[in-house]
C-alpha cells in the first residue's frame, strides 16, 4: 500500500503537468518566455528564472528573457567556462539545491547575485541540435527538487519550440528584409505586373528611368508608358505570355519618359505561377539601354561613313589579325561581304618592301608612341601596287596594352588631289575650332617646347612661328591667376587631369580661358609631355558677370522701391549692414526649434520687455509679431532665433532663420500684401508688423532670412492699441 504523502505529491506533479499544455497556449515570443519564467519563480519560490540561447561560436549564452525579483531580466550574454550551465547544455537536467557558489567558485555571477541553488534543462531544437537552456536560481536551498525538474522540463518542450518560432520568423523578416532592400536598391529597374500588365510593385531604378514616382507608376499599366510606336506589338507579345503561349519575355522596347523623350529598355520577365501551374503575376526587370543604343546607332553612322571615304581603313588586333576594313578596302582587294576577315594579317595586303616597314617601322613606332605615319603600298585584287600614304593608330587598354591597331591610307596616285583633300581637311579642323573658339596645344615637359594650334595663336594674339616656352606662357597670365597655373601644373605633372578656369591679359585687354590637361608618361613612369586644350570663354564670363550685375540693380531697385513705399519704414538691408544697424543685445538669444517652444519663447521676449517699463498692451503687440516670424521660421526653416536690442531711445527685436529665402518676384506681396504667405518667407505679418513697428529691417537671400522689428519707446501712448484691433 502506498504511503497517502506520497500519493498527494504525484497527484500534484500531474496536476502540475496537465495545466502546462494549457496555461500560455495563446502567449508567444518574449511576452512567453517572460510569464512561464515568472510562474516556475512563484511556484519553486526562487528569484530568478530565465531562457538562455546558445552562441556556440564563442561558447557563451545570451539570456533571451526571464524574470529577476518579479520584474523582466533585460537580455546579457555570459560565458560557459566555470559554470554549472557548463554541465547542462547539451547533456543532461543540473540541480543543485544548496552550496552552488562552493562548487563552481569561478562564476562571480553566482556570488554577485547571491545564488546557493540552481537547476538547469538543456533545450534542443527538433532536429536535436542544442539550442539552450532554462534555468532557476534561488538565493535559498530548493527544498522540492522532484518539483524543481518537473517544472522546467514540463516547459521545456514548449520554450523550445519557441525559440525554434522565433528563429524562423526573424530568419524569415531578415530574409523578406534583404529581398526589400535588393528589390528597392537594384541598380536595374525591377517590378511586379499584375496579369494586366498594371504595377503591383516597382523599385526606384524603374522609376527613375522612366522619370515618375514609385507612388505615380503604381496608377498606370506598362501599355501606358510604351512609345505608341511599340505600342500595339506590345499588346500582342504581353497577351501571348498571359495566356502561356510563351513563357517568358526578352525584348528591347521603347518607353516615352515622363519629360516626352524616349527610352530605350531591355525587358525581361517571367510569370509566377500556382501550383497548379496558373499564372499569378509576373516579375519584370528593365535595363536602361538608352545610351548603348544611342552608342550602336553612333557606332552604326560611323561605320557608313567610314564606308562611304574613298580613304581605306583597316582595323586589327594585337597579334595582326585583320578584324575590320572598310568598303573601299574591300573593293580595292576584292573582299566579298560574307568572306571571313581573320585569315588575312597586316602583311597580306602589303607588297614585300611595304609589309617590311610597316611591321618593322610602322607597327613598333605606333605600339611605343601610338602613332606612325609614312609611305607604303597595298596590292589590289589583280596583284599590282597602289602607292599609299598610310597612317597607324595603336588603341590602348586602361594598362597600356594594346588593344586592337587602327589603319587609315589614302591613294597617292593622284598626289595632288589628296593634298587638296588634306589640306580642305585641316581647314576644316581649324574652322571647327575657330567656331568653338578651341585650340589644342602640346607641352614638351622634358624640351620646355610648346606648341599652339591656330585658334591658340588666335586667341594669345601671338605669330605662329614664334618660339613658346612655359615661361612664355606664364607672361601672359593675370598675376592674381599664376598661382592657380603653377599648382595646376603640379598636379598634373603628377598625373592628374587639369581643368579650370583663369585670366589672360593679351594686349592689355583680360581674357577669361577655359584648360583642360593631362600628362603622358614615358616607358619608366616619368611625365613626358602634357597634351590638351584652350578654350576662349571670355563671353561666357562676360555674361554671367552682366547677369550678376543686372541682380545687384533689381535687388537695388527693389530696395529703393520699398524704402520710398513705406516711406523707409522698410528697409531692404545685407546681413553686415543690419549687424550695423543693431544695438545693444539684452541678454542672450532664444532658439526655437519646434512648435513647443513658442510659448517659452513668448514668455522670454515679455521678460525682456517688462524691463523697459513698456505698457502691458503695447508688450503684446511686439510679443504677437515677434511670435508670428519666430513661428514661420519654425514652418518653413525648421528653427528660428530670437533676440533682443536697445538702440538709443528704440527696442530692437530680431527675428532669424536659415531657410531658403524670399523669392524677391514674391517680395512685394509678402512683405506689403496682409495675409499673404509663401513657404519662402516669414509669413504673413510684414504688413501688420509695419502697422506695431516704427522701423523693420529685412535681409533675404539662399541662406536664410533675418528681420529686425524697431519701435521707438520714448513716447509708449502712441502704442496702446491691442494687435487685434489693427
Amino acid at each position: 500500500m502506498k504511503n497517502p504523502k506520497n500519493i498527494t505529491e504525484q497527484d500534484r506533479l500531474v496536476e502540475i503537468m496537465r495545466n502546462l499544455s494549457t496555461r500560455f497556449a495563446s502567449i508567444y515570443g518574449v511576452d512567453f518566455f517572460n510569464q512561464v519564467c515568472k510562474h516556475i519563480s512563484d511556484v519553486l519560490g526562487v528569484e530568478y528564472t530565465f531562457v538562455g540561447k546558445l552562441i556556440a561560436e564563442e561558447k557563451c549564452v545570451k539570456v533571451i528573457a526571464g524574470v529577476g525579483g518579479g520584474k523582466p531580466l533585460k537580455p546579457f550574454e555570459y560565458e560557459l567556462a566555470g559554470t554549472p550551465c557548463a554541465n547542462v547544455i547539451g547533456m543532461q537536467a543540473c540541480i543543485y539545491s544548496t552550496g552552488v557558489q562552493k562548487l563552481f567558485p569561478k562564476d562571480l555571477l553566482l556570488e554577485e547575485m547571491g545564488i546557493e541553488s540552481y537547476v538547469g534543462i538543456p533545450l534542443y531544437r527538433r532536429t536535436g541540435e542544442p539550442i539552450g537552456i532554462f534555468v532557476s536560481l534561488g538565493t535559498h536551498e530548493i527544498i522540492d527538487e522532484q518539483l524543481a525538474i518537473a517544472m522546467l522540463t514540463g516547459y521545456s518542450e514548449r520554450v523550445s519550440a519557441e525559440i525554434d518560432r522565433t528563429d524562423a520568423e526573424e530568419a524569415l523578416q531578415k530574409s523578406e528584409q534583404k529581398f526589400r532592400i535588393s528589390f528597392d536598391e537594384a541598380p536595374i529597374g525591377i517590378a511586379i505586373l499584375g496579369l494586366d500588365g498594371k504595377f503591383i510593385d516597382t523599385n526606384k531604378a524603374w522609376a527613375h528611368i522612366l522619370g515618375y514616382s514609385k507612388k505615380e507608376l503604381l496608377t498606370k499599366k506598362m501599355a501606358e508608358l510604351t512609345h505608341p510606336d511599340d505600342k500595339d506589338s506590345s499588346i500582342k507579345l504581353f497577351k501571348k505570355y498571359v495566356d502561356r503561349d510563351i513563357s517568358s519575355i526578352d525584348v528591347e522596347k521603347r518607353y516615352t519618359h515622363k519629360s516626352g523623350h524616349t527610352v530605350w529598355g531591355h525587358i525581361r520577365a517571367n510569370m509566377v505561377v500556382d501550383r497548379d501551374g496558373k499564372p499569378l503575376y509576373s516579375i519584370a526587370q528593365i535595363e536602361d539601354i538608352t545610351e548603348r543604343k544611342r552608342a550602336v546607332a553612333a557606332e552604326e553612322r560611323l561605320l557608313a561613313i567610314i564606308d562611304t571615304t574613298t580613304d581605306f581603313v583597316g582595323i586589327a588586333d594585337s597579334s595582326g589579325r585583320t578584324i575590320y576594313v572598310n568598303e573601299a578596302f574591300r573593293k580595292l582587294r576584292g573582299i566579298k561581304d560574307d568572306e571571313d576577315l581573320t585569315k588575312y594579317m597586316i602583311a597580306d595586303f602589303h607588297p614585300e618592301w611595304a609589309a617590311k616597314i610597316v611591321l618593322e617601322e610602322g607597327v613598333p613606332e605606333t605600339i611605343k608612341t601610338g602613332f606612325w605615319q609614312g609611305k607604303s603600298a597595298f596590292l589590289d585584287a589583280s596583284g599590282n601596287e597602289v602607292p599609299v600614304s598610310q597612317i597607324l593608330h595603336a588603341h590602348k587598354r586602361s594598362d597600356g596594352s594594346v588593344d586592337y591597331l587602327s589603319t587609315i591610307a589614302r591613294d597617292t596616285s593622284e598626289s595632288m588631289k589628296i593634298q587638296d583633300e588634306l589640306r580642305e581637311s585641316e581647314r576644316n579642323l581649324t574652322r571647327a575650332q575657330e567656331i568653338a573658339h578651341v585650340g589644342s596645344w602640346d607641352f614638351d615637359l622634358i624640351n620646355d617646347k610648346l606648341t599652339w594650334s591656330k585658334e591658340i595663336v588666335k586667341i594669345f594674339d601671338v605669330s605662329q612661328e614664334a618660339p613658346m616656352s612655359y615661361q612664355n606662357f606664364l607672361e601672359f597670365v593675370h598675376p592674381d591667376d599664376k598661382k592657380l597655373v603653377e599648382n595646376s601644373l603640379i598636379e598634373t605633372i603628377k598625373g592628374k587631369p587639369y581643368d579650370a578656369d583663369y585670366r589672360i591679359v593679351v594686349e592689355g585687354k583680360i581674357k577669361w580661358i577655359r584648360v583642360r590637361a593631362e600628362v603622358e608618361m614615358d616607358n619608366d613612369g616619368r611625365p613626358r609631355k602634357s597634351i590638351g586644350t584652350v578654350q576662349d570663354i571670355t563671353e561666357r564670363k562676360e555674361s554671367e558677370e552682366a547677369l550678376k550685375q543686372k541682380d545687384k540693380e533689381i535687388r537695388k531697385t527693389y530696395v529703393d522701391v520699398f524704402s520710398a513705399v513705406t516711406e523707409e519704414k522698410l528697409l531692404i538691408l545685407t546681413d553686415q549692414e543690419i549687424s550695423e544697424a543693431l544695438g545693444e543685445p539684452i541678454g542672450k538669444a532664444f532658439e526655437l526649434s519646434s512648435f513647443k517652444d513658442l510659448a517659452e519663447s513668448r514668455e522670454f521676449l515679455r521678460s525682456k520687455l517688462l524691463t523697459l517699463d513698456l505698457k502691458e498692451d503695447h508688450i503684446e503687440n511686439i510679443v504677437m509679431v515677434a511670435g508670428e516670424a519666430s513661428a514661420n521660421g519654425v514652418k518653413h526653416a525648421g528653427s528660428s532665433v530670437i533676440q533682443v536690442f536697445t538702440l538709443n531711445k528704440s527696442i530692437q527685436i530680431k527675428v532669424s532663420d536659415h531657410g531658403n529665402g524670399i523669392d524677391f518676384s514674391d517680395l512685394p506681396k509678402a512683405t506689403l500684401l496682409a495675409g499673404f504667405s509663401t513657404k519662402k518667407t516669414l509669413g504673413m505679418g510684414f504688413s501688420i508688423i509695419l502697422e506695431v513697428c516704427d522701423r523693420v529691417l529685412l535681409s533675404t537671400g539662399s541662406d536664410g532670412t533675418t528681420v529686425v522689428m524697431e519701435t521707438d519707446i520714448s513716447s509708449d501712448d502712441k502704442r496702446a492699441e491691442n494687435i487685434f484691433s489693427l
